[in-house]
């Protein structure tokens, strides 16, 4: 059985939590500025080879000393052994992190199904096992949903609907001589937003580019305190129709505090923003739809959409049709980077002034990608949201080991609840009391009330189990642990609660459980004492039985079937919801082993699992 070390999986949380996570071991410091360098060669594969003497840093023009240097390669995450299949730990290191922002208030609705095929496109090629990945969209006040389940967010795509108006953006004005769509408003009686930053003279357009704005504000900040890494958001529109050289000078308007502290977050957060038009070239033919758009020469919403790349650290993917290389190179930039630490050697009198960065390298042919500059007083405010509620942390938190094995599971008051059996540490000392919380948030990011308790360490670790009622769905847990003094984990998970009725059987996973003192005690890691014998039991969803033949087969590494075990008759526990147990005998197996359910001699979704008798 591979080694239970991956990444599982990120939870759906509202963006107002920002909280800390396990991270790279940084020496911290207050003065401390860590910036994320993508280095390119010509030929526009990334600089694999270099080393701390190979950068310069200043900062306003002054040079710096490198203080902290690491490299940082994500690339072998998803090749990394990881949990067994229904096992969710918190021991890995995450993979990279993709926020998509579907920014459907500035996307014409005739556009609508090109974004979601764009967007789909990242999902289905670029995001790895072990990657995070959360969908956000500006038209709902939605929350973020960062996951590695991909199944969880492709709903959110789809769901996304264009809700700019063509007769709105054709308004759009910029530079004289800028060739622009024909169609015009009448603004004479228009009051005039210009002092906003705001492009387009209809009230419409206004709102709906500070929303966009605000919108991806609450998504930069919410990833801003994760520490020590790069993190990406993709930013899928036509254009905000926001000026910065207007933005600069006005410092009074509301679109203006939402510019700066969007930008003052990524900055000071390491989160690049990626910008994407999925329309492609001007003038070409929409994949989706065959029609033509209206050429365009320049779009004042695009330049936005390239400042914004710019002042970040992110690239602008505009004006062209090559998505596939696109994508890839954003996938290949936030799994491969060099993380730059340095002390500023002079803050001056003013803490609150931009500073402004710059990174160098002695290797020839190498371009260099980062965020230009930080602000002092904007570290402070990312620093002072990072010991809020550990439970909302985006990725997981492993200063104590959490293992969990979720499964449908008939409910003592009828039908079927979701069982959540969960071992903590592996060392601890035998009087520690261990303290725990478990949450469920549902695609909306709604969440059930906290379920508590304590339990006590035995053998090193602390092991228990919750049950929780849910409707059917798929939900994110979230389950805290902690030990007074010596420390917080958060480990994440995937769950599908069943569907009754299903038209072929789909299944809720096994609870595997070993007598401990005479009595079946739930097992979470999936390693078993080949002495003990096991009970498997399982909670499927099927219209009906009757002519599907069930078979449960243990197999060895690379397919070769082992045996098959004895199955007992299915057990109606409520209207479409059938439990079915077996068992395997003590002394039956030794080593590694697959536990898989064939129904018709096909795999049963959710029934399959790896085992290791040791």
């Amino acid at each position: 059985m591979r080694t239970l070390t991956a990444l599982t999986v990120a939870v759906a949380i509202a963006l107002v939590a920002t909280t800390p996570v396990a991270s790279r071991q940084f020496r911290s410091g207050t003065a401390l500025v860590l910036v994320d360098v993508v280095a390119t060669q010509a030929d526009g594969n990334l600089n694999r080879n270099l080393k701390r003497d190979d950068f310069l840093i200043f900062e306003d023009g002054k040079p710096q000393e490198v203080k902290q240097f690491q490299v940082v390669d994500l690339e072998s995450i998803a090749a990394e052994a990881i949990d067994p299949p229904g096992v969710f730990s918190n021991r890995a290191e995450p993979g990279a992190v993709f926020a998509l922002v579907l920014d459907d208030m500035n996307v014409d609705s005739k556009h609508t199904a090109l974004m979601q095929q764009t967007a789909r496109r990242f999902v289905d090629e670029q995001v790895r096992m072990g990657d995070y990945l959360g969908v956000m969209r500006t038209g709902v006040n939605s929350p973020l949903l960062l996951t590695t389940d991909r199944d969880l967010v492709r709903p959110i795509i789809a769901q996304t609907m264009g809700r700019r108006d063509i007769n709105d953006v054709s308004s759009l004005t910029g530079a004289a001589g800028d060739t622009l769509p024909t169609q015009t408003l009448n603004t004479s009686q228009m009051p005039d937003f210009g002092a906003l930053g705001l492009f387009d003279q209809s009230p419409s357009a206004r709102i709906q580019a500070e929303q966009s704005l605000v919108m991806l504000q609450r998504v930069v900040e919410y990833l801003a305190p994760i520490p020590a890494r790069r993190k990406a958001v993709l930013l899928f529109s036509q254009g905000i129709a926001f000026d910065l050289e207007a933005f600069a000078a006005d410092s009074n308007s509301r679109s203006f505090d939402t510019m700066r502290r969007l930008l003052a977050a990524a900055r000071e957060g390491n989160v690049a923003v990626y910008t994407i038009d999925p329309r492609g070239l001007p003038g070409s033919q929409d994949p989706v739809t065959g029609a033509t758009p209206v050429p365009v020469t320049r779009d004042a919403g695009v330049d936005t959409l390239r400042d914004l790349a710019t002042a970040t650290g992110g690239r602008a993917v505009v004006s062209t049709n090559e998505m596939a290389g696109a994508f890839n190179r954003i996938a290949r930039e936030n799994r491969f980077y060099y993380l730059i630490g340095y002390e500023p050697s002079d803050l001056g009198t003013s803490k609150t002034r931009a500073r402004q960065i710059e990174v160098r390298t002695r290797a020839p042919g190498t371009t260099l990608l980062h965020r230009r500059a930080y602000a002092p007083a904007a570290a402070t405010a990312v620093a002072a949201v990072v010991n809020r509620t550990p439970i909302a942390s985006p990725l997981p938190v492993s200063e104590l080991l959490i293992s969990m094995a979720p499964v449908v599971f008939p409910d003592p008051s009828g039908g079927a609840s979701l069982a959540v059996p969960f071992e903590i540490g592996g060392n601890l000392p035998g009087n520690d009391t261990v303290k725990y919380t478990l949450v469920a948030v549902d695609g909306r990011g709604l969440s059930t009330s906290p379920m508590t308790g304590k339990v006590k360490v035995s053998d090193g670790s602390a092991k228990g189990m919750v049950r929780q009622k849910l409707a059917p769905g798929r939900y994110q847990l979230r389950l805290q642990a902690e030990i007074e003094g010596r420390g917080i984990g958060v480990a994440l998970a995937n769950v599908l609660m069943l569907e009754p009725n299903t038209e072929g059987p789909v299944c809720g996973g096994f609870m595997l459980l070993q007598p401990e003192g005479g009595t079946p005690r739930p097992n979470v890691t999936r390693f078993l004492d080949p002495d003990r014998s096991v009970m498997v039991a399982m909670v499927l969803s099927a219209r009906n039985l009757a002519n599907t033949t069930l078979a449960l087969v243990v197999r060895r590494p690379g397919g070769a079937q082992e045996a098959e075990l004895p199955l007992g008759r299915p057990q109606r526990v409520g209207t479409g919801l059938w439990r079915i147990e077996s068992g395997i005998p003590a002394k039956t197996f030794a080593g590694d082993a697959e536990l898989i359910l064939l129904a018709n001699e096909q795999p049963v979704p959710g029934c399959r699992t790896e085992l290791s008798f040791e």
